[in-house]
């Protein structure tokens, strides 16, 4: 019996009927506890009497509940009441594709963006071991913000499906087929929807995540096409056609899908699920390929020979001036370094971008290409590629968000980490296809993994799990260790180099105390081989180079690599410093036999604004652009605290900015290479700090906010990062790194002046944040493999996992009712907290995207974001190439 406008399951109150399906009814209701709309689906009375299929819906809930996309209608709650099972979904505004597709097949345009999406959301599911099982247009809701994928488990709910043989006498009473406005539905019967079933799932084979790929074909086929990909007049020819016909190509019903498209759908509706993609994560790629494809490729032969006949002549006579031109340069490139003399010019960063830290610029092992990363203003990371004969820097595609690039040893073909998966593309223009599915895992502040590509594929990285170098390869994906880290010397073993005979490589040992060595290691053994002292991220360079960073210096020494000696004395290849990370040993310049490349280091000015929470850019918080970072708030909003910069020194202390007076003021004067991190006490009165000072330790000291004598708090070896100071004053958090343990998460009481750890894990602990009635703390940890938010109460207990997908540095709502933590790639999400005898958190939604530039956020009393963004310049940033450098070095 439909249920009555008032009707209350729980804390949900039933607002209004929303839709019918086969499984029972949708309403729309309103969360009493929350205030929000949300979607009740009741289970119908015939399933709701079944224990076992109550208590499985109950643990499938639990873990779909986990799910967290912005593609996938989030499930909220699962419960029973007078007899009634019910879900509690998000409620979504719009149509679902299959009212869509009535209308006829959607565009070509349209058909990408929404596949890509869907895909999106499937490989999100299938990471959590969780298999759709009955995807198909009804299951895809159409919104404003995109396609959301639905109806998560509730296939699941039925029995197994039957063998095609079975299944075919159950249909006996039933020979004709429905029409295509009505989808083909028999609940209880398979799982699923047979239009949309692959053959494994008919012949009643175990599902996995291959079935889903397949009915991602046939809805991606409808959407283009306004028809379904296997047709019959009744059922079964609907199963023999799915098990053994082909359907007619894309391009025969609609003329504009690009070629490559068809190629995409056809992959996925391969009969041998051997023969499909392997992951969701493949397809999203390649339809991501097919749409940045340009309109070339969605245009068929007739049109293309019109079009280049209007446009002939106009781009002959183009296309003359520009070979002229590229005829001339290369002409020049190839006789301009005579013997003795290198050239030197610049690669800027393409319009609208800044250089992205996780893809350092790499020069290719042979043929002058060079390989660098870009943000854009929405803050996708990009891949671009240059070559020196050439005037264009091309954006490369297949390969957006990715990490931890590699040349092949021929240097034709790319490696890259992204999304827990090792890829490779072929720069001829093929689409990425995955090598490994293997986490290594990131350690906090690791700023890259150090992949290099060896020959017979064998790969060497770093792995924080390990510390160490680990090796794998396309036939053996389980990492296994290359180096042994002796903790008690050294935090990690970073920035493998393959030497000449690729058995043997080089390695950074990195020190807290920034004293790095430079290691050799062969493939044979994990023993070990020093070869040289402060020094860090190794490159060697044929006739018997060996480049190295020390301390942001780039510097050249002989080196004999068969016997790993060097000799004579070290020359500083370049008179400025470049941009550096000493705490990791990592620098970027990359180099081959004729081209060198490096970055200068930047001291770029920002400046702080006000964002509401949708995301507009409010007013100016700061007044002039500084070089400043680490800012926080004081308790009563009127001040900020942050890290201040000399551009000229490269030293930082402590700066004061009064909002009233619209003025800097200095705090400390004792500036140091590191900088300094304060946090304010509750009252805003005093602030603690920590001095980042030479030797890679810190030490915490007190001081006044309104000036005067400093107290030392704290002193140790160790690194350690401010992040909070107690409500009550009591308590002073901050994370440490230490050799043994990485990095844990530890109190200062501010009474006794003693520290001791709050939390220490095989994983790395970091970011604190106190809750604002000081009995809940948020930390940021990668125990899981990547780094997610949790909170847990300061009494000890079981923590709660905040974020899912990714997640750090979380803030607190000034009432603690929400919580606030950053999302890959820079997604500001927010969370409801209900606080009681325990914690409960809701379903994390995005509240904005950070922009470009931004350097930390912050939020103020009354709910506005403080956001400090780097000051856009005219002047881009730059590479700097100089072609023939061992010319000069050898003079």
């Amino acid at each position: 019996m439909p249920l009555a406008t008032g009707t209350k399951l729980g804390p949900y109150e039933i607002l209004a009927a929303a839709g019918e399906g086969g499984m029972g009814e949708v309403y729309r209701a309103r969360d009493t506890r929350l205030d929000r709309t949300v979607a009740v689906k009741v289970l119908s009375a015939r399933l709701g009497d079944r224990p076992d299929l109550q208590k499985r819906l109950e643990r499938e809930a639990r873990t779909i509940s986990k799910l967290t996309h912005p593609h996938i209608c989030a499930l909220y709650d699962v419960g029973q009441q007078g007899g009634v099972d019910f879900l509690v979904m998000e409620y979504l505004e719009g149509e679902t594709l299959s009212h869509r597709l009535v209308r006829g097949p959607l565009a070509i345009e349209q058909t990408l963006k929404y596949g890509v999406e869907i895909a999106a959301a499937l490989e999100t599911a299938h990471r959590q071991g969780i298999i759709h099982r009955d995807l198909k247009p009804g299951n895809v809701m159409l919104t404003k913000s995109g396609a959301k994928l639905m109806d998560f488990g509730l296939a699941k709910l039925v029995e197994q499906p039957a063998p095609v043989a079975m299944a075919l006498s159950e249909m006996a009473n039933a020979p004709t087929l429905p029409s295509e406005e009505k989808k083909l539905t028999d609940e209880g019967v398979v799982v699923g929807t047979f239009q949309y079933m692959a053959p494994e799932q008919l012949e009643g084979k175990e599902a996995d995540a291959r079935t889903d790929l397949f009915a991602l074909g046939m809805v991606l086929y409808e959407m283009a096409t306004g028809r379904p990909a296997f047709t019959g007049r009744t059922k079964a020819s609907v199963i023999a056609a799915i098990l053994s016909s082909e359907p007619p190509p894309i391009s025969s019903l609609q003329p504009l899908a690009p070629p490559a498209f068809d190629r995409v759908v056809r992959t996925c509706l391969a009969k041998d699920p051997e023969e499909r993609f392997e992951t969701a994560h493949d397809v999203k790629l390649a339809l991501k390929w097919v749409a940045e494809g340009g309109s070339q490729a969605g245009l068929p032969a007739p049109v293309m020979a019109r079009r280049k006949r209007r446009e002939g002549w106009a781009w002959t006579l183009t296309a003359l001036f520009f070979l002229a031109a590229a005829l001339a340069t290369i002409g020049y490139l190839q006789r301009a370094p005579q013997p003795g003399t290198a050239v030197r010019f610049e690669i800027a960063a393409p319009a609208n971008t800044t250089f992205e830290q996780w893809i350092l610029a790499q020069v290719s092992p042979h043929n002058r290409r060079i390989l660098f990363g870009a943000v854009d203003s929405s803050g996708k990371r990009t891949v671009w590629l240059r070559s020196l004969d050439s005037f264009e820097t091309r954006r490369l595609t297949g390969v957006d968000n990715a990490q931890f690039v590699a040349w092949s040893p021929d240097g034709h073909t790319l490696a890259f980490w992204a999304d827990g998966k090792l890829q490779k593309m072929d720069l001829a223009g093929a689409p990425p296809e995955t090598v490994c599915t293997l986490q290594i895992g990131r350690g906090v502040g690791i700023v890259g993994i150090g992949l290099t590509w060896g020959k017979d594929d064998v790969f060497l990285a770093n792995s924080p799990k390990f510390g160490s170098i680990v090796r794998f390869s396309p036939d053996n994906c389980t990492p296994s260790e290359a180096t042994k880290l002796d903790r008690s010397r050294h935090f990690a073993h970073l920035w493998p180099w393959f030497l000449p005979d690729e058995q043997h490589f080089l390695y950074a040992a990195v020190a807290l105390s920034k004293n790095h060595e430079i290691w050799a290691g062969s493939l044979d053994s994990t023993e070990a081989r020093l070869v040289l002292r402060n020094a860090s991220f190794p490159v060697y360079i044929e006739p018997g180079w060996l480049l190295f960073d020390r301390h942001g210096i780039l510097m050249a020494q002989p080196f004999d690599w068969k016997s790993l000696k060097l000799s004579g004395e070290p020359t500083q290849l370049v008179p400025e410093q470049l941009q550096f990370s000493d705490l990791l040993g990592a620098a970027t310049f990359s180099a081959s036999h004729d081209v060198l490349i490096y970055q200068l280091q930047p001291w770029q000015s920002s400046q702080a604004y006000w964002f509401d929470h949708s995301g507009k850019q409010l007013s100016a918080a700061t007044s002039e652009p500084r070089v400043f970072i680490n800012v926080r708030l004081s308790p009563d909003g009127k001040r900020l605290v942050a890290s201040g910069y000399d551009p000229q020194t490269h030293l930082g202390d402590l700066w004061l900015y009064d909002f009233t007076r619209s003025a800097w003021t200095r705090l400390t004067a004792s500036p140091t290479p590191g900088g300094k991190v304060g946090v304010w006490s509750p009252d805003g009165a005093r602030l603690v700090y920590a001095d980042q000072g030479a030797g890679g330790g810190s030490d915490l000291f007190v001081v006044p906010a309104s000036g005067g004598k400093e107290e030392l708090l704290l002193h140790s070896d160790n690194a350690k990062f401010l992040t909070d100071w107690s409500a009550d004053g009591r308590l002073v958090l901050f994370w440490v790194v230490t050799t043994e343990t990485g990095a844990d998460l530890w109190v200062l009481d501010m009474g006794s002046h003693k520290a001791r750890p709050l939390i220490q894990s095989p994983g790395d602990q970091s970011e604190g944040r106190f809750s604002p009635d000081g009995k809940w703390f948020a930390y940021t940890s990668n125990d899981s493999g990547q780094p997610e938010v949790y909170l847990q109460a300061l009494s000890g207990g079981t923590r709660i996992q905040a974020s899912t997908g990714g997640g750090s540095e979380a803030r607190w709502r000034s009432d603690g009712r929400e919580i606030y933590y950053l999302s890959p790639p820079g997604r500001v999400m927010a969370a409801g907290i209900t606080l009681g005898p325990s914690l409960h958190m809701g379903v994390p939604h995005e509240l904005f995207a950070l922009p470009s530039g931004a350097v930390g956020y912050e939020t103020a009393r009354d709910g506005r974001f403080l956001v400090n963004l780097r000051v856009a310049s005219s002047e881009r940033e730059r590479i700097q190439v100089v072609v023939n450098w061992l010319a000069e070095l050898k003079k």
